[in-house]
């Protein structure tokens, strides 16, 4: 008899890009996680008009995702990739011995509203 399978969590940097020039702070500039393709264009620009441009993206969100066959899909986002991994582990360690939960439901909710 085989065992169920746990479906795999990943986590991705959901993080802002950001384009910076050396010493023209002005010219700084911050994109949203989906908009990569802006930020580099911009980059590109800034590179062509003689500027020494830098794409980088930024590390201050993490996304988790947890799927599970006839289960709905959890999306939940940490402050960094540890905490993200943790809580990967954590609940695959649950799945595994068929605990479910919905954390990202739990995440949506306040002390104050639960007051």
């Amino acid at each position: 008899m085989s065992k169920p399978s746990v479906a795999a969590g990943n986590i991705t940097n959901r993080s802002p890009w950001s384009v910076s020039v050396r010493a023209r702070p002005d010219l700084d500039r911050i994109f949203s996680a989906g908009r990569r393709p802006d930020a580099a264009r911009y980059c590109a620009d800034l590179c062509a008009a003689g500027h020494w441009a830098q794409l980088t993206q930024l590390e201050t969100a993490f996304q988790l995702r947890v799927r599970r066959k006839g289960m709905a899909p959890q999306f939940i986002t940490f402050d960094t990739p540890d905490q993200a991994e943790q809580a990967r582990l954590h609940i695959e360690a649950n799945l595994s011995v068929s605990i479910v939960r919905d954390y990202a439901s739990a995440a949506r909710w306040t002390l104050r509203e639960l007051m």
